[in-house]
């Protein structure tokens, strides 16, 4: 099962018993060239589960005999961090996480560098990054307050500083700042951390590290590109796959699945690759890895608005400018569902102004729109060409995924109008998302204002820069859209594109692969956080309309709010006032119809849902998807979890959801009947999206 979540060119793959614990697949591994001691490898593995379980108060999943002491967190910068105490090794562990908000992505950005300043630290000419300094100057003192209370009860205790991301950044400072200093500083880890300032910093850090050329000291650093050379660990299966040679970086006892993460499919989209169609990867590497040490995450960003909408699911689009291939699900739940009969895949592809770029400029500069699509159809050929290398069978594979994840399954099935054949056989799109008007006049609208923010006039030009200005410049982009919007998404690039046109155009005129199996769904209240709030207070949506799909004539946007959502709240119609009238028109827009598009363009041999377990937002199926087995809530249904993954696993294994355990899920048929899943009831029910309104929307934009 390959998944497209709320999505760099890596995958991640759990597999099941398909691999025997004791076998080693066609490895012609070598010696690596820089290998370190089974000890540092373990404590290498050991600190970096802290900054993780450092981004909140909660303790709840923390490994016996470790308790966390003391939790920062300054919300002027966004920023946490926790001491932890571990009396089994007589320590603590300052744990710093990443990225973890708006704030924390600008502090990220601001690459200006100053004069470096410690506490009693004399390091002339040191500068670093300002924004790293304000990050961990608002927790210092707090920091070094809680160490001092710490020493004081354990004053034999040592300390050990652990960081990831940009939280690796401010443990390399918190490493500057208090080794000098009388907190009895041990060691210092750091994974996936940035640079942090200039080459006379960095041999202040060596200096204080005791590192030399042949001493690398007491701090670890951890890179996506580290060549610290992992030791083989016997007893985990190895994989040749041609141009690199892959072992797997866990086997679980408990669940009998082995974990192989950060796969390269692709090769870096760097250069002259930016914007470019991805390429499989060259060249032969035989020595033995098992990918980067920490997940490699692509540059994303998020509106402002998104901020006030937190409390719900992601909205329309979200998913094409943030989130990475484990942002939001665990999939052992699901594998156990399945008896440990599926290869769980998730991928990450290029996200934003980088993945969905489009436009004439460029176009002229050799790029191709919509790239990111073109980074999941190579995911999915690697797929299809190595997972029997996994136990797996490149006939039975299953496309999995939700919001942008399920919109981008559908882009995938549409893709160059049916005319090129796919590597999978049946697709599960949950909710799909996209904005219905993606003309090619949004592209060029969207990429004009990123070269601007560049202050650069050619996408040539725009390749050239650091990645961390085109960072920045999407981060602004992105977060100053107007609300319900997110700046890129889905483009139409015109004939022989990958889109050439709008999805529901080109299943309405039959141009899509015709030989996938499909099972669908949605939620019953898709668009509750993509509704703009002030439509509640007022009477006439006709501006909100017209701003959210500013293509359409004045006459069709009079039908719209006149005849096919009229101001009517007698139960006639779904919606009992202006907000959730307009909160329908979004979700049969952008989200609803796009099954029923499907649905009927398969004939209606298809199998659907609606997930109907209160509030059903958007997005609010993903906890029973892949539910774990244990109940989180009092308002969580495990009865509706148990169905929706059996459904799911045995449509993945056998290509009917059906089984003997299960309530009966009939496929659509001339009846249009659709299974709603409810806490009350699981059973086929009338489909609510086989109605005018969706006849409508199919066609409304098509060219």
């Amino acid at each position: 099962m390959l998944s497209l979540p709320f999505l760099s060119a890596f995958l991640t793959l759990a597999v099941a018993n398909p691999i025997p614990a004791d076998r080693t697949l066609d490895s012609r591994a070598t010696a690596a060239k820089k290998p370190v001691s089974a000890d540092e490898y373990a404590n290498i593995v050991y600190y970096s589960q802290f900054p993780v379980s450092a981004q909140t108060a909660c303790t709840d999943s923390l490994p016996s005999g470790i308790v966390q002491q003391q939790f920062f967190e300054i919300n002027k910068t966004s920023t946490q961090a926790a001491i932890f105490r571990i009396d089994s090794r007589k320590e603590f562990v300052l744990a710093i996480p990443g990225t973890n908000g708006v704030q924390d992505l600008l502090t990220d950005a601001n690459f200006i560098l100053s004069t470096y300043q410690a506490s009693g630290v004399n390091c002339n000419s040191c500068l670093a990054f300002t924004g790293f300094q304000i990050a961990w100057n608002s927790l210092s003192g707090a920091v070094e307050d809680g160490l001092r209370d710490a020493l004081a009860e354990y004053p034999h205790y040592t300390v050990t500083i652990s960081g990831h991301s940009l939280g690796g950044g401010l443990g390399e400072l918190a490493f500057g700042s208090l080794r000098p200093q009388s907190f009895n500083v041990t060691a210092l880890y750091t994974y996936g951390a940035p640079r942090v300032g200039n080459q006379q910093y960095a041999d202040y850090i060596d200096r204080l590290s005791g590192a030399d050329n042949k001493n690398p000291g007491i701090y670890r650093r951890v890179t996506h590109a580290d060549a610290l050379g992992h030791p083989r660990r016997p007893g985990l299966p190895v994989v040749d796959l041609g141009y690199e040679v892959h072992q797997a970086i866990s086997y679980n006892e408990t669940t009998q699945l082995y974990n192989f993460s950060n796969i390269r499919y692709a090769q870096a989209p760097v250069g002259n690759l930016r914007w470019a169609a991805p390429q499989p990867p060259q060249g032969r590497n035989s020595t033995v890895t098992t990918g980067p040490s920490s997940e490699p995450i692509c540059p994303q960003s998020a509106p402002l608005w998104y901020v006030s909408a937190s409390e719900f699911s992601q909205a329309i689009e979200s998913g094409y400018v943030g989130g990475w291939k484990t942002s939001q699900i665990d999939p052992r739940g699901l594998i156990k569902a399945s008896d440990n009969n599926i290869i769980f895949v998730g991928i990450n592809y290029r996200l934003g102004a980088l993945g969905f770029m489009a436009g004439d400029e460029l176009k002229k500069a050799g790029g191709v729109a919509n790239a990111a699509f073109h980074d999941q159809r190579l995911a999915i050929e690697w797929v299809h060409n190595n997972i029997h290398l996994f136990g797996g069978d490149k006939n039975r594979i299953t496309l999995l995924g939700a919001s942008a994840g399920g919109g981008s399954i559908v882009h995938q099935i549409t893709a160059y109008g049916g005319q090129r054949p796919v590597h999978f056989q049946q697709a599960i799109p949950q909710s799909p998302a996209w904005a219905p008007n993606s003309a090619p006049a949004y592209g060029n609208d969207a990429a004009a204002t990123f070269l601007k923010l560049l202050n650069v006039s050619t996408f040539e030009e725009a390749r050239t820069l650091n990645s961390s200005v085109i960072t920045l410049a999407q981060i602004i982009q992105v977060a100053t859209s107007p609300y319900g919007r997110y700046a890129y998404g889905p483009t139409v690039d015109g004939p022989g594109g990958f889109v050439p046109k709008i999805p529901g155009q080109l299943l309405a005129e039959g141009q899509f692969a015709r030989n996938v199996k499909i099972l669908s769904g949605h939620n019953t209240n898709e668009a509750a956080a993509s509704t703009h709030p002030l439509s509640a207070l007022t009477s006439d949506i006709r501006p909100y309309v017209v701003d959210g799909f500013p293509s359409l004539s004045n006459e069709t946007v009079d039908y719209i709010v006149n005849d096919l959502y009229p101001p009517v709240f007698d139960g006639t119609y779904p919606w009992t006032d202006n907000r959730t009238r307009a909160a329908a028109i979004i979700a049969d827009s952008g989200f609803t119809c796009n099954n029923n598009y499907l649905n009927k363009a398969y004939g209606n041999k298809t199998w659907a849902y609606e997930f109907q377990v209160p509030p059903a937002f958007h997005g609010y199926d993903g906890p029973y998807t892949f539910w774990d087995g244990s109940s989180s809530s009092d308002t969580f249904s495990t009865e509706v979890a148990a169905a929706l993954q059996g459904y799911i696993v045995n449509f993945a294994i056998k290509g009917d959801p059906n089984a003997a355990s299960l309530p009966t899920f009939p496929i659509q048929g001339h009846n249009a009947s659709m299974n709603g899943l409810n806490t009350t009831f699981i059973g086929p029910q009338r489909d609510p999206t086989s109605n005018q309104r969706c006849v409508f929307w199919q066609h409304a934009f098509d060219t």
